[in-house]
Protein backbone atom coordinates (compact mmCIF):
# COMPACT_ATOMS: atom_id res chain seq x y z
CA UNK A 1 0.00 0.00 0.00
CA UNK A 2 1.18 3.54 0.14
CA UNK A 3 0.26 6.39 1.87
CA UNK A 4 1.00 9.88 2.93
CA UNK A 5 3.69 11.20 5.05
CA UNK A 6 2.29 11.47 8.58
CA UNK A 7 3.87 15.14 9.31
CA UNK A 8 1.60 17.74 10.14
CA UNK A 9 2.26 21.00 7.32
CA UNK A 10 1.85 24.48 8.56
CA UNK A 11 2.18 26.81 5.73
CA UNK A 12 3.43 30.37 7.25
CA UNK A 13 1.85 33.51 6.49
CA UNK A 14 5.01 35.39 5.07
CA UNK A 15 5.14 39.16 6.81
CA UNK A 16 7.01 42.87 6.09
CA UNK A 17 8.26 44.84 8.68
CA UNK A 18 7.09 49.08 8.38
CA UNK A 19 9.82 49.36 6.20
CA UNK A 20 8.13 53.20 5.16
CA UNK A 21 8.42 54.27 8.82
CA UNK A 22 5.06 54.82 10.21
CA UNK A 23 3.30 55.21 6.87
CA UNK A 24 0.57 52.66 6.66
CA UNK A 25 -0.95 53.26 3.40
CA UNK A 26 2.84 53.01 1.19
CA UNK A 27 3.16 49.65 2.94
CA UNK A 28 -0.45 48.54 2.62
CA UNK A 29 -0.11 49.05 -0.84
CA UNK A 30 3.88 47.30 -0.60
CA UNK A 31 2.39 44.01 1.16
CA UNK A 32 -0.68 43.81 -1.31
CA UNK A 33 1.49 44.41 -4.88
CA UNK A 34 3.86 41.64 -3.31
CA UNK A 35 1.97 38.78 -2.07
CA UNK A 36 2.60 39.47 1.44
CA UNK A 37 0.27 38.19 4.39
CA UNK A 38 1.04 40.00 7.50
CA UNK A 39 2.42 42.96 9.06
CA UNK A 40 5.04 43.08 11.34
CA UNK A 41 4.84 46.85 13.06
CA UNK A 42 7.42 48.34 15.13
CA UNK A 43 5.29 50.64 17.61
CA UNK A 44 6.26 54.34 17.35
CA UNK A 45 6.42 55.84 21.00
CA UNK A 46 5.87 59.11 19.87
CA UNK A 47 3.03 59.12 17.85
CA UNK A 48 -1.09 59.30 20.06
CA UNK A 49 -3.44 56.52 20.29
CA UNK A 50 -5.74 57.83 17.90
CA UNK A 51 -3.01 58.14 15.20
CA UNK A 52 -2.33 54.72 15.85
CA UNK A 53 -5.26 53.53 15.36
CA UNK A 54 -5.99 55.06 12.46
CA UNK A 55 -2.59 53.66 10.82
CA UNK A 56 -3.88 50.25 11.68
CA UNK A 57 -7.25 50.56 9.95
CA UNK A 58 -5.20 51.32 7.13
CA UNK A 59 -3.77 48.21 7.37
CA UNK A 60 -7.01 46.11 8.10
CA UNK A 61 -7.00 43.89 5.02
CA UNK A 62 -3.51 42.40 6.74
CA UNK A 63 -2.92 40.36 10.07
CA UNK A 64 -0.75 42.63 11.94
CA UNK A 65 1.37 41.75 14.71
CA UNK A 66 3.59 44.05 17.12
CA UNK A 67 6.94 44.27 17.32
CA UNK A 68 8.36 46.43 20.78
CA UNK A 69 11.53 47.70 19.47
CA UNK A 70 12.45 50.31 22.63
CA UNK A 71 15.64 50.90 23.39
CA UNK A 72 16.54 51.35 27.30
CA UNK A 73 13.49 50.50 28.15
CA UNK A 74 13.45 47.50 30.57
CA UNK A 75 11.18 45.19 32.72
CA UNK A 76 14.78 44.09 34.21
CA UNK A 77 15.97 47.13 35.19
CA UNK A 78 17.32 46.85 38.77
CA UNK A 79 15.78 50.07 39.52
CA UNK A 80 12.83 52.05 39.55
CA UNK A 81 13.04 52.43 35.94
CA UNK A 82 11.62 48.38 35.82
CA UNK A 83 8.28 49.71 37.22
CA UNK A 84 8.05 52.55 34.59
CA UNK A 85 8.74 50.49 32.40
CA UNK A 86 6.34 47.58 32.99
CA UNK A 87 3.78 50.86 33.34
CA UNK A 88 4.99 51.51 29.43
CA UNK A 89 4.37 48.06 28.45
CA UNK A 90 0.54 47.52 29.85
CA UNK A 91 0.10 50.40 27.89
CA UNK A 92 1.57 49.01 24.96
CA UNK A 93 -0.85 46.08 25.25
CA UNK A 94 -3.83 48.22 25.71
CA UNK A 95 -3.39 50.05 22.91
CA UNK A 96 -2.38 47.07 20.63
CA UNK A 97 -5.98 44.83 22.26
CA UNK A 98 -7.53 48.04 21.17
CA UNK A 99 -6.54 47.33 17.62
CA UNK A 100 -7.42 43.65 17.72
CA UNK A 101 -4.08 42.58 17.97
CA UNK A 102 -2.80 39.25 19.20
CA UNK A 103 0.62 39.22 19.63
CA UNK A 104 3.54 41.22 20.59
CA UNK A 105 7.35 40.27 20.80
CA UNK A 106 9.34 42.41 23.40
CA UNK A 107 13.26 42.28 24.46
CA UNK A 108 14.90 42.01 27.51
CA UNK A 109 18.69 43.79 27.25
CA UNK A 110 17.90 45.72 24.61
CA UNK A 111 20.51 48.87 24.29
CA UNK A 112 23.62 49.91 26.79
CA UNK A 113 23.13 48.16 29.38
CA UNK A 114 26.25 47.21 31.93
CA UNK A 115 25.50 44.11 33.81
CA UNK A 116 24.87 45.54 37.26
CA UNK A 117 21.81 47.24 35.52
CA UNK A 118 19.64 44.53 34.44
CA UNK A 119 18.29 41.95 37.52
CA UNK A 120 17.94 38.86 36.89
CA UNK A 121 15.25 37.85 39.45
CA UNK A 122 13.38 41.20 38.73
CA UNK A 123 13.22 40.41 34.91
CA UNK A 124 11.59 37.01 35.33
CA UNK A 125 9.10 38.66 37.62
CA UNK A 126 8.26 41.39 35.64
CA UNK A 127 7.95 38.94 32.67
CA UNK A 128 5.83 36.58 34.17
CA UNK A 129 3.55 39.51 35.30
CA UNK A 130 3.42 41.08 32.23
CA UNK A 131 2.73 37.38 30.38
CA UNK A 132 0.03 37.25 32.45
CA UNK A 133 -1.41 40.89 32.13
CA UNK A 134 -1.27 40.27 28.22
CA UNK A 135 -3.11 36.86 28.57
CA UNK A 136 -6.28 38.53 30.10
CA UNK A 137 -6.41 40.43 26.76
CA UNK A 138 -5.53 37.41 25.09
CA UNK A 139 -2.51 38.82 23.87
CA UNK A 140 0.51 36.64 23.70
CA UNK A 141 3.35 37.89 24.45
CA UNK A 142 7.01 36.75 23.06
CA UNK A 143 10.05 37.04 23.73
CA UNK A 144 13.21 38.04 20.98
CA UNK A 145 16.55 36.01 21.33
CA UNK A 146 18.67 39.33 20.73
CA UNK A 147 22.86 39.26 20.16
CA UNK A 148 23.88 40.74 23.67
CA UNK A 149 22.10 40.28 27.47
CA UNK A 150 20.70 37.87 28.57
CA UNK A 151 18.66 36.11 25.62
CA UNK A 152 21.93 35.80 23.68
CA UNK A 153 22.80 32.60 25.30
CA UNK A 154 20.47 29.55 24.70
CA UNK A 155 20.43 28.45 28.14
CA UNK A 156 19.69 31.67 29.95
CA UNK A 157 17.03 32.16 27.22
CA UNK A 158 15.18 28.78 28.11
CA UNK A 159 15.43 29.53 31.76
CA UNK A 160 13.63 32.49 30.72
CA UNK A 161 10.76 31.11 28.60
CA UNK A 162 10.16 27.81 30.99
CA UNK A 163 9.91 30.44 34.02
CA UNK A 164 7.72 33.49 32.63
CA UNK A 165 5.53 31.36 30.43
CA UNK A 166 6.06 33.54 27.47
CA UNK A 167 5.96 33.10 23.89
CA UNK A 168 8.99 32.79 21.68
CA UNK A 169 9.59 34.94 18.90
CA UNK A 170 12.70 33.06 16.90
CA UNK A 171 15.40 35.80 15.14
CA UNK A 172 17.23 32.95 12.93
CA UNK A 173 19.98 36.13 12.09
CA UNK A 174 20.57 36.73 15.92
CA UNK A 175 20.78 32.92 16.46
CA UNK A 176 23.39 32.35 13.55
CA UNK A 177 25.67 35.65 14.80
CA UNK A 178 26.28 33.74 18.48
CA UNK A 179 25.69 30.18 17.61
CA UNK A 180 26.44 29.52 13.91
CA UNK A 181 25.31 26.10 12.71
CA UNK A 182 24.28 25.42 16.31
CA UNK A 183 21.00 27.30 16.55
CA UNK A 184 18.49 24.74 17.43
CA UNK A 185 20.06 24.90 21.19
CA UNK A 186 17.43 28.43 21.24
CA UNK A 187 14.55 26.27 20.95
CA UNK A 188 15.05 23.18 21.86
CA UNK A 189 12.64 21.05 24.12
CA UNK A 190 9.66 24.75 23.50
CA UNK A 191 9.42 24.57 19.45
CA UNK A 192 5.87 24.25 21.27
CA UNK A 193 6.22 28.01 22.15
CA UNK A 194 7.32 29.39 19.19
CA UNK A 195 5.08 31.67 17.78
CA UNK A 196 6.80 34.21 15.26
CA UNK A 197 10.24 34.28 13.40
CA UNK A 198 12.24 36.60 12.27
CA UNK A 199 13.97 35.87 9.10
CA UNK A 200 17.40 36.71 7.23
CA UNK A 201 20.77 35.57 7.11
CA UNK A 202 22.86 36.91 10.42
CA UNK A 203 23.27 40.35 12.03
CA UNK A 204 26.62 42.08 11.80
CA UNK A 205 27.38 44.66 14.91
CA UNK A 206 26.99 48.12 13.82
CA UNK A 207 26.43 46.80 9.93
CA UNK A 208 22.96 45.45 10.40
CA UNK A 209 20.98 42.51 9.03
CA UNK A 210 22.58 40.36 6.22
CA UNK A 211 20.24 39.02 3.60
CA UNK A 212 20.87 35.47 2.37
CA UNK A 213 22.73 34.89 -0.89
CA UNK A 214 20.99 31.78 -1.33
CA UNK A 215 18.24 29.22 -0.17
CA UNK A 216 20.74 26.71 0.82
CA UNK A 217 22.26 29.92 3.41
CA UNK A 218 18.98 30.03 5.67
CA UNK A 219 17.47 26.38 4.54
CA UNK A 220 18.50 24.50 8.04
CA UNK A 221 17.01 27.00 9.75
CA UNK A 222 13.86 26.83 8.26
CA UNK A 223 13.55 22.96 8.51
CA UNK A 224 14.17 24.13 12.14
CA UNK A 225 11.15 26.43 12.31
CA UNK A 226 9.34 24.19 10.34
CA UNK A 227 9.51 21.81 13.48
CA UNK A 228 7.98 24.30 15.58
CA UNK A 229 4.46 23.38 15.10
CA UNK A 230 3.03 27.01 16.35
CA UNK A 231 5.29 28.95 14.29
CA UNK A 232 3.28 30.24 10.89
CA UNK A 233 4.52 33.84 11.25
CA UNK A 234 7.98 34.65 9.26
CA UNK A 235 8.51 38.03 9.21
CA UNK A 236 11.44 38.95 6.32
CA UNK A 237 13.74 41.77 8.83
CA UNK A 238 15.12 43.50 6.34
CA UNK A 239 14.60 46.81 4.72
CA UNK A 240 15.69 46.99 1.58
CA UNK A 241 12.66 46.28 -0.81
CA UNK A 242 15.50 44.08 -3.42
CA UNK A 243 16.93 42.05 -0.40
CA UNK A 244 12.76 41.67 0.99
CA UNK A 245 11.65 40.30 -2.29
CA UNK A 246 14.75 38.15 -3.16
CA UNK A 247 14.49 36.94 0.25
CA UNK A 248 10.23 36.14 -0.43
CA UNK A 249 11.19 34.21 -3.16
CA UNK A 250 13.80 31.66 -0.97
CA UNK A 251 10.78 31.58 1.36
CA UNK A 252 8.36 30.47 -1.63
CA UNK A 253 11.03 28.07 -2.89
CA UNK A 254 11.24 26.30 0.69
CA UNK A 255 7.66 26.03 1.44
CA UNK A 256 7.13 24.33 -2.40
CA UNK A 257 9.42 22.00 -1.65
CA UNK A 258 7.99 20.99 1.58
CA UNK A 259 4.67 20.69 -0.02
CA UNK A 260 6.45 18.79 -2.55
CA UNK A 261 8.30 15.97 0.26
CA UNK A 262 5.02 16.18 2.49
CA UNK A 263 3.03 15.03 -0.91
CA UNK A 264 5.38 12.31 -1.56
CA UNK A 265 4.24 9.14 -0.91
CA UNK A 266 5.92 6.37 1.48
CA UNK A 267 5.02 2.63 1.10
CA UNK A 268 3.28 0.92 4.27
CA UNK A 269 4.81 -1.93 5.36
Amino acid sequence: MVGKMAKKVTTPRLAICNIFGQDAEMLADFAYTHGFQGIDWSIDLNISEEDFLRKMYQLKEFEVRYHCFFYNIDLAYADHRSEEAMNFFRHVIDLVSAASGKHITIHIGLGEHSSQELDWQKGIENLSSLVSFGSGKKITVSLENIINAWTHNPKLFKTLIKETGAGITFDIGHAHACMKDACEVYIKSYRDRVFNAHIYHTEIPRVGHIAPDSLDEIFDRLELLSSAPSCDWWVIELFQPDEILRTRDFLKQYIQLSRRDFEQPVANM
